[in-house]
């Protein structure tokens, strides 16, 4: 008796793009930052004619077997101790209430650098308000580290950290520049937290509660000094020495927290190192068409640097999300 053996499931019903193609215009996009329109002059110069509408609409469609992983990273980083997030502007052209000049946001939430399983998950959202880390965030109850923006205030139930290298950065701002140093309470403020940084490196190899005891023992002394300098400087308004100082008093309770916790790094960098990518992608395809196209973006994005977080081939993890080459649907596919 002949039986038919059964038919693969399309990546898209009624499609010619196998796989391995949707993959590597994925990859193109979103890893090499190589836009639509620069591809379709590629397929073009072998001889194939693919305009960029239907590359856009084979990302789009395609990047919906993403969804129960990225499912799966919201749930592995909701588990975690410590969420580092920022946020970035994004620009989509057709969005019901919007218009096309007005900027959307693509914020990034990332796992901390101690946590077993390495993760970045992307978001959408047409605003920068902070109901959208609220609701991202909702069952999170560690450490919650960001660059000080008012929004993540709204995020209850966690304990939020500051970013050392925004406060560093404010007080180089205020020195003239190619100039280390010039004697001023904004060049003392910046060395004390140089120091920190200093003793940081000294102690980043330490198991976690020996690195919270040094911290305690070396790093704290630092700290009162710095905020005894800053309590003290009188800055002309509007100037870059009152914003620095504002910023840091600002976040003093937020600056402090990484005395709490061995696990806690002083920086926010592991969030904007994450979002980085996204930024130089977006140089060059400027803006998303529509909601569709920017959520399948964060979904891509979101597949993407988590594979690179842990060493794994990414074109392999596209591939495997679908199901017509591997046997099960698409859920833990990264092995994290």
């Amino acid at each position: 008796m002949i039986q038919k053996a059964a038919t693969p499931v399309p990546v898209m019903k009624k499609s010619m793009a196998a796989p391995a193609t949707v993959a590597y215009v994925m990859q193109e996009k979103y890893e090499n930052a190589v836009p639509l329109y620069r591809q379709e002059r590629f397929w073009k110069s072998k001889g194939v004619e693919l305009n960029r509408n239907t590359l856009a609409n084979w990302v789009v469609r395609s990047s919906r077997w993403f969804e129960p992983v990225c499912e799966y990273l919201h749930n592995t980083l909701l588990q975690g101790d410590i969420v580092h997030a920022d946020e970035t502007e994004f620009q989509v052209l057709k969005e019901d209430g919007r218009t096309a000049a007005q900027k959307s946001r693509m914020w990034v939430f990332c796992s901390g650098k101690s946590e077993e399983k390495q993760l970045a998950l992307y978001r959408y959202a047409p605003s920068r308000s902070g109901k959208v880390a609220s609701e991202m965030l909702n069952e999170f109850t560690g450490y919650l580290q960001t660059d000080g923006y008012q929004g993540y205030n709204a995020v209850e139930n966690v304990t939020h950290v500051g970013c050392w290298a925004h406060a560093r950065r404010k007080w180089a701002d205020c020195l003239p520049k190619n100039m280390q140093t010039d004697g001023s309470k904004a060049a003392l403020a910046l060395e004390l937290v140089k120091r920190l940084f200093t003793l940081e490196d000294i102690f980043k190899e330490l198991p976690s509660e020996e690195r919270k005891s040094k911290r305690a023992e070396q790093s704290k002394p630092v700290l009162d000094a710095y905020w005894s300098l800053v309590e003290n400087i009188n800055g002309n308004q509007g100037s870059n020495l009152e914003k620095a100082q504002t910023y840091s008093l600002n976040q003093r309770k937020t600056l402090d927290t990484f005395l709490l916790d061995g696990h806690i790094e002083m920086t926010n960098n592991r969030a904007e190192r994450a979002v980085k990518p996204f930024v130089i992608g977006r140089k060059n395809f400027l803006f998303a068409d529509t909601t569709r196209g920017a959520c399948a973006s964060a979904r891509c994005y979101s597949v993407i640097e988590t594979a690179r977080m842990n060493n794994l081939d990414i074109c392999c993890i596209f591939l495997r999300s679908y199901p017509n080459l591997a046997r099960s649907q698409p859920t833990s596919s990264l092995n994290l």
